[in-house]
């Protein structure tokens, strides 16, 4: 019955839900921490900031861009009319709304280049939130296709990801698979290979093959495996996906169709064209909302 109680039951509730990728129920029990926090502790504003930057991140990884930007603006126009520092508040508020800007990519990169400074000078190159940007800043010359940026960002994540968390750590191995992808899709599949194949293999010693992340990874291996001509490792590769845990670890809509376009690619290489086309067919329907984009 204790309100403060309360309030943390939703906040812990929402990194649980954050955590499994359930972002719109996440983005609920924040607004519930939120709300608790004012009526048990309203002079807890540290709290309360921290809280709301989540809050902007979970709505926008839940597709929700325009109550992103009115929790973000907001932010932003209440730090700065408070007289102590709160450039890195406003920092971090930048970082957590540029992935609500959509497909203007400008804006998002505008953002993370504001934010990147301050985040560096304050919490250092190898924090995590200065990690998080690059990767937002990857994510954003990615979907221009921008390569050559692009893989420049991919490398400095994965080393500075490496710098802080070590060879023991998950997040050291993803952050090499989303290298391997970067290089994949600017044409160079060969020098991807070796980065995807040790990513893959050590995150399936890590956490297992069930995992999202081993199961990312081997969607990345069996792609580049499929574009060099190997077959029959693609195939053992593909056989071990499965689209409710890749859509658990990074949510489409479309998993089950990529692993069908998997699927039809190593048939028709197989030369059994007739079992390739129908499987190729109906996952290229699936995809056609993509071709809207400038870079699909």
């Amino acid at each position: 019955a204790d309100p403060l109680a309360r309030q943390r039951r939703s906040a812990a509730r929402s990194a649980f839900l954050l955590a499994r990728g359930e972002f719109p129920k996440a983005a609920l029990e924040l607004r519930a921490a939120i709300d608790g926090l004012d009526a048990a502790e309203p002079g807890n504003t540290a709290q309360r900031d921290a809280l709301r930057l989540d809050l902007i991140a979970t709505l926008a990884l839940a597709d929700q861009d325009e109550p992103a930007l009115a929790e973000g603006r907001a932010l932003i126009e209440q730090a700065q009319g408070r007289k102590d520092d709160n450039e890195l508040l406003i920092a971090l508020a930048r970082l957590a709304l540029a992935r609500a800007q959509g497909e203007d990519h400008a804006a998002a990169e505008k953002l993370l280049l504001q934010a990147r400074p301050v985040i560096a000078a304050r919490l250092g190159e190898n924090h995590s939130r200065h990690i998080t940007l690059l990767g937002e800043l990857l994510g954003v010359a990615f979907r221009r296709g921008d390569w050559p940026r692009a893989i420049d960002y991919a490398q400095q994540v994965h080393e500075r990801a490496r710098a802080k968390f070590g060879d023991q750590h998950v997040r050291t191995y993803m952050t090499l698979v989303n290298w391997a992808r970067t290089l994949d899709e600017a044409g160079q599949a060969k020098a991807a290979l070796d980065k995807a194949s040790t990513g893959y293999e050590q995150l399936l010693r890590l956490v297992g093959p069930a995992s999202p992340q081993t199961q990312d990874a081997a969607s990345v291996l069996a792609l580049i495996t499929l574009e060099l001509g190997d077959t029959k490792r693609a195939e053992s590769l593909i056989q071990q996906l499965d689209a409710a845990v890749l859509e658990s670890g990074r949510p489409s809509g479309l998993w089950a169709q990529v692993i069908d376009a998997l699927r039809g690619i190593a048939l028709q290489q197989r030369g059994n064209a007739s079992a390739a086309r129908p499987v190729l067919d109906a996952a290229l329907a699936a995809m056609k909302d993509e071709e809207t984009l400038a870079q699909p």
